[in-house]
């Protein structure tokens, strides 16, 4: 049995904002007509734990371009973390062949969790937010902060960005990082002059 793993720059690597909403409105459109099961997640929190974990199995049918899948998204929830210079969301992603369950790839959750989270978000801003949007709201100054940043930047023709969080310090931070943010909206532009000459179906 070969196993596939990645780590988190693995993952980081492997999948762009870009060609994960790609992704993420495929399999959106694919679950709205039945191609997949989602059971709702369970989630497990013993008393005194220092966090939860929560369980998300999964299943997507054979196409004709790809065969058949289970996977399990197995992640925990810690709240101190970030006192430790960690991600919250520790965990795995382990996918399964749909035919035989023999298990083909094992990727860090942290990982696949900011970039599929943003993604998301990045494909309902692009069929939703208006087309003269020009300023970027951002609610926290963390780990998912920083993936909706890049998500978003070149989803509309954002020209600020402004950064809430309940911490003053995490918003100075972020605030500080205002170079990053600049890079980022120069990064999207980029991004959505190279589109505009190949549209999606997931922004406009």
């Amino acid at each position: 049995m070969r196993v596939l793993i990645l780590s988190h720059r693995d993952v980081q690597a492997a999948l762009p904002p870009e060609d994960c909403a790609e992704a993420m409105a495929a399999v959106l459109a694919e679950h709205a007509w039945g191609g997949t099961y989602l059971p709702l997640r369970s989630v497990i929190g013993p008393p005194g734990a220092a966090g939860f974990m929560g369980l998300m199995p999964g299943w997507r049918g054979q196409q004709p371009d790809r065969d058949a899948a289970f996977a399990l998204k197995a992640i925990c929830i810690m709240p101190g973390n970030p006192a430790r210079g960690l991600d919250a969301h520790q965990g795995l992603v382990t996918l399964f062949d749909g035919e035989t369950g023999v298990p083909t790839a094992i990727l860090d959750a942290s990982a696949v969790t900011a970039i599929r989270t943003a993604a998301v978000t990045a494909v309902a801003t692009g069929l939703l937010a208006r087309a003269d949007a020009r300023t970027l709201a951002i609610l926290g100054a963390g780990v998912q902060a920083r993936s909706h940043l890049r998500a978003l930047a070149g989803v509309r023709g954002f020209e600020q960005v402004r950064v809430y969080a309940p911490t003053a310090a995490h918003a100075q931070a972020r605030g500080r990082g205002g170079g990053a943010a600049r890079g980022e909206l120069e990064r999207g532009a980029r991004a959505r002059r190279r589109r505009s000459a190949a549209p999606t179906s997931w922004w406009r």
